[in-house]
């Protein structure tokens, strides 16, 4: 736990009362009448592995409800055969509600399908790596890319409980003068792209928390070096002055940093308040850098850096053990691989049907090329150097297992509790804050993005806003995806995923490591279809019940053709 500044409140409860509260609940539950008949049996957690001979992947969905098969049901139920190998057939009392198979078609260049048999009490499987042959697992760490968002959004928030901030402070009050709106300048036009000259106007008000919080501010994110489409890119590229990685360093360099800056977070935001916004604070929404300044600010306001802030009040207290911004020694060989998808080329012979929907490729469809493994890149060189300075970036630093994913998602829909530590994290009300959408005038992603053709997101800009750090959906049925009003979400570049649904109860993380996938949202919308498909316990309106610590599984399985062709479940495309 953070130091905490005199007189600050702290709303969250003592270990101690946490601990009575435990006792308090386990004598409760031995004195309870036998006789009463217990509530339905829900699920907490379901999780799933997709075997695949490409890309690990691991799915976990926590919170869908559960009943036994009838007999009737149980007699339908599909005989093991060397198609479905690994899968463990229960008996029919211990089977979920439905034993159902998703079958998609087959074809002799590119056969598969997917099986999704629910259970409850057994224990998902994991995928293979193509290069090792090894399952993939629960253990198995994989790079959070964007995923680290909404991590360090919570634990900003935490900061906002403490009444250490409001959220429509000036962020010059933390970061110094640099951000004052005197100043900060907004891009206008180019004078010569090519030379990196261009004009600007003067800032018409300060960046607030909340434009941080809501990617509002008028920063942006670099995906654009050649400033076609995103002009501010293009200066990030050419006129960005970054800390230098700790190899070039000197010494005296490096003994300076690591006592101001270990996290090189300073730095880096100090630098990036030099450059042009994008657009006057508050007036669009474009995907950005900041969450790097929302790692910084919670460096300033709690005074810690932000890898032991985050360790301390929301890795120990909700209980992710495998989650950090390193990868040491003792966990290299958990690490997974990273891929990387390409499109198919195009030519005279396939031209007309290469890109054509048929029954053969339906739940891969529109990602019918290949994939490659990406060894020794950037990316794995900073996640194995655990010394310190080095860049934590709170856009996209963070390596975790899904399981701990799982937690942090657990949390948030048992309203800031910790169920695996007994902790509470935040507020009820905090997270309700949070999941609101907080884009001015309650408008759309798609009413504050200027040109959604280049400007990058994360989630459908149709249907959904934007709260403290996560997508929100407004209407699905503008969105295009089955879900519920309210569903938050977000995903990272390596096409993993999490939403969690508040009126369902329930979650959803899908972890797999491959970067390029395009279209945008097709994982999300195809995942889905099958989760949702999944809730038959109630009647039409129906309110839902809480869900209890019952566990379900769910067995995803993927089979490939002998030729290792692959073929994945589309993916939106994520970037950092």
């Amino acid at each position: 736990m953070a130091p905490q500044r005199p007189g600050a409140y702290d709303p969250r409860p003592s270990s101690r009362a946490s601990n009575r509260n435990k006792n308090n609940k386990n004598n409760n539950t031995n004195h309870t009448n036998k006789n009463v008949k217990a509530p339905p049996k829900l699920a907490a957690e379901l999780t799933a592995a997709a075997i695949s001979k490409k890309t690990p992947d691991w799915f976990h969905i926590s919170g869908i409800p559960v009943r036994p098969l009838t007999a009737r049901e149980a007699r339908r139920a599909p005989p093991p055969t060397s198609s479905n190998k690994g899968r463990t057939l229960v008996k029919p009392k211990t089977q979920v509600e439905i034993q159902k198979e998703k079958m998609v078609g087959t074809s002799s260049n590119n056969p598969h399908y997917f099986r999704l048999p629910y259970k409850r009490g057994q224990v998902g499987h994991g995928g293979e790596k193509k290069e090792t042959k090894e399952p993939v697992n629960k253990d198995h760490i994989f790079r959070l890319h964007s995923m680290t968002k909404p991590i360090v959004a919570v634990g900003l928030c935490m900061l906002y409980e403490e009444a250490i901030f409001q959220i429509d402070d000036p962020v010059y009050y933390f970061l110094g003068p640099q951000w004052k709106k005197e100043n900060m300048k907004v891009f206008s036009k180019w004078v010569d792209r090519k030379a990196c000259t261009y004009e600007t106007v003067p800032c018409k008000r300060d960046i607030t928390m909340r434009h941080i919080l809501t990617h509002t501010a008028g920063l942006s994110h670099g995906f654009d070096p050649s400033g076609k489409g995103i002009q501010v890119d293009r200066v990030y590229a050419k006129k960005w002055t970054k800390p230098k990685h700790p190899s070039k360093m000197s010494e005296k360099e490096r003994a300076a940093l690591l006592k101001n800056d270990p996290s090189l977070l300073k730095s880096y935001v100090d630098g990036l308040a030099s450059m042009p916004l994008l657009y006057q604070p508050g007036e669009q929404w474009n995907y950005s850098h900041a969450p790097d300044v929302q790692a910084r600010l919670i460096e300033v306001l709690s005074g810690l850096p932000v890898d032991q802030y985050l360790q301390q009040n929301v890795f120990d207290r909700v209980g992710m053990v495998d989650t950090s911004f390193d990868v040491p020694l003792s966990k290299v060989n958990r690490f997974t691989k990273q891929y990387t998808y390409t499109s198919p080329i195009v030519n005279e012979k396939n031209k007309n049907n290469i890109n054509e929907w048929n029954r053969n490729n339906a739940l891969t469809f529109p990602h019918v090329g290949s994939y490659r493994v990406l060894d020794n890149n950037s990316y794995d060189k900073q996640y194995l150097n655990t010394n310190r300075p080095k860049l934590l970036s709170g856009a996209g630093g963070l390596v975790g297992t899904i399981h701990d994913y799982a937690a942090f998602c657990n949390m948030l829909l048992a309203g800031g509790f910790a169920e695996k530590t007994g902790e509470r994290i935040l507020g009820v009300k905090t997270i309700e804050f949070m999941t609101s959408n907080h884009l001015p005038n309650n408008k759309g992603l798609l009413d504050m993005i200027i040109d959604p053709k280049v400007q990058y997101s994360e989630t459908a800009a149709n249907g959904g806003g934007f709260g403290l750090g996560f997508s929100v959906v407004q209407s699905p049925v503008v969105a295009g995806l089955i879900g519920s009003p309210g569903n938050f979400a977000w995903g990272g570049a390596a096409s993993t995923i999490f939403w969690c649904d508040p009126i369902e109860n329930i979650s959803v993380v899908f972890f797999t490591q491959v970067l390029g996938m395009r279209p945008l949202n097709q994982l999300r919308a195809k995942l889905g279809s099958m989760v949702y498909a999944s809730i038959t316990d109630r009647r039409l309106g129906a309110a839902v019940a809480p869900a209890t610590s019952h566990v379900l599984q769910l067995g995803l399985e993927k089979v490939m053709n002998s030729s290792g062709g692959c073929s994945s479940s589309s993916s939106n495309n994520s970037k950092l």
